[in-house]
């Protein structure tokens, strides 16, 4: 596919290869870093982000000098760049006109946010909630109401709030009757703001569809691998990445599976786009090779969009042959079991450990996955061993809280894991302990129950002798009816 990767080529050239594209995707990763932190400070530079902690501690302060009647000023835009026009100066000074005009002190607090108003939890919406609630606040003053949502369900839904703690919300720029009349007209402005909304997204949308089949361009989301972003919607190929999708497709022509791509990169030492801790996963070379015909430059990066005019990107792989399909899904795959394809130049490939892979795991994670594989050894549910691992502080090895679903992924691939879990050299991790618990509480169910004792007072019983399931919680009645009715606990299933 490439003349980069050729069989049997001379191990100390794909040595230097190697290492050529390892400083050429760490130095990508380095240069899209800097990129996203510079952006990061020129945006923190133009606007303020909003600061809750700071906002509560002023509050507390205007309280506790004796100012139950507070005034809240409350402005949003929707960018953070978005600073002229209807930005954050002309909106203050519309609401301070407001409150000078119509209360005594003016604004007292100043509330913000910069998101959407079509978001439902905002974070100065949700400190406007809280604080209305502690009965100190007299108004809240937006610019407009389409300010304060573009979304009526939200609207309404402040609006009640305001009225049970006694609260006005008033419009700096739009002066509505009180009573029946005046609630109708606001209704019908916030009505009218959702729908230009929904108009403007519509809009939007259609318009990036438009341009992307004229000039067959990119639609926007995360940049395809192997490609750099190069402003509306045009792509650049980014030649240490394309390498790497060469490779990718030459070894999924070769016959090996996606998973043994992933790990055959680790082991390699190749690093993600942004070099992420876990390493290429089956998921990542999924993604690349479903995008071939994109790869070959026949159609674009999008499911929408079937039949461009032209096709804006250069190509990665060379065009397919005259009445070839795509490779995912019709390459005859290796036996089942094939090691990851080191020997694929005729000798092995010097490993490159990663931390949190199945080469390299730390002492955390292998007690973690050892406590996992023992409690399933046992019976335990994939839910259960989840709500486990949680209570006694275990995490992944992605450094989140377990789940079902993580469960079964680390259940599936055992088979790699073991060799890592012996080399840790971690033994007993206690998970017998639990399920001698739960052995101890049937045996006392079913003597209660043979004493005559009903369902409730063998529950009271269990309760107050601080007997626990093995996933730690208390026994609930339709587990202790289980257990009578000869169910045997999945936990104690060995």
């Amino acid at each position: 596919m490439s003349s980069d990767w050729q069989v049997g080529q001379d191990l100390e050239s794909l040595r230097e290869l190697m290492g050529q594209l390892k400083a050429d995707l760490e130095g990508q990763a380095n240069s899209r870093r800097s990129i996203k932190e510079n952006r990061r400070k020129e945006r923190a530079k133009e606007l303020m982000p909003p600061d809750p902690a700071d906002w509560k501690r002023r509050l507390d302060e205007l309280v506790s000098s004796g100012k139950t009647d507070l005034v809240i000023g409350y402005w949003r835009v929707s960018l953070e760049k978005q600073t002229e026009g209807e930005g954050p100066e002309t909106q203050q000074r519309h609401i301070v006109a407001w409150a000078t005009a119509n209360t005594a002190r003016g604004v007292d607090l100043w509330v913000w946010d910069v998101d959407s108003g079509k978001e439902e939890s905002r974070v100065g919406i949700d400190f406007i909630r809280e604080t209305m609630e502690r009965g100190c606040v007299r108004a809240v003053v937006p610019f407009r109401y389409d300010r304060l949502a573009r979304n009526q369900f939200l609207s309404e839904l402040l609006h009640r709030e305001a009225r049970e703690h006694g609260v006005m919300i008033r419009s700096a720029t739009e002066d509505l009757p009180d009573g029946p009349v005046g609630v109708l007209m606001r209704q019908v402005i916030q009505a009218i703001a959702q729908y230009e909304a929904a108009v403007i997204v519509m809009r939007m949308t259609e318009g990036k569809r438009t341009r992307q089949l004229r000039e067959g361009t990119y639609n926007g989301g995360e940049v395809p691998y192997g490609y750099l972003a190069a402003g509306r919607g045009h792509l650049l190929t980014c030649e240490p990445e394309a390498r790497i999708v060469r490779l990718i497709f030459r070894l999924y022509e070769m016959g090996y599976s996606q998973s043994a791509i992933a790990e055959c990169l680790n082991r390699w030492g190749i690093p993600t786009r942004l070099r992420g801790q876990m390493g290429w996963r089956q998921g990542q070379v999924r993604r690349i090779l479903s995008h071939e015909a994109a790869y070959r430059a026949e159609k674009l990066f999008s499911q929408k969009c079937p039949s461009p005019e032209k096709i804006a990107h250069s190509a990665i792989l060379p065009p397919r042959p005259e009445g070839a399909s795509d490779l995912l899904g019709n390459t005859v795959p290796l036996p089942h079991g094939t090691q990851v394809p080191d020997d694929l130049w005729g000798e092995a490939v010097p490993q490159a450990p990663r931390q949190g892979t199945v080469n390299a795991l730390t002492s955390a994670q292998a007690v973690s996955l050892k406590t996992l594989f023992d409690l399933r050894d046992v019976g335990m549910t994939l839910s259960s061993i989840a709500k486990e691992l949680n209570r006694q502080g275990h995490r992944a090895l992605t450094g989140r809280q377990w789940t079902s679903s993580n469960v079964q992924q680390y259940v599936s691939r055992r088979r790699l894991y073991d060799a890592a879990l012996a080399a840790t050299e971690v033994t007993d991790v206690g998970a017998m302990a639990l399920v001698s618990t739960e052995s101890a509480a049937v045996q006392r169910i079913l003597e209660l129950r043979r004493a005559g004792h009903s369902f409730w007072q063998i529950h009271r019983a269990l309760t107050a002798e601080g007997h626990k399931t093995a996933a730690g919680s208390p026994w609930s009645i339709s587990s202790i009816q289980r257990v009578t009715k000869g169910k045997v606990r999945r936990a104690l299933a060995s």
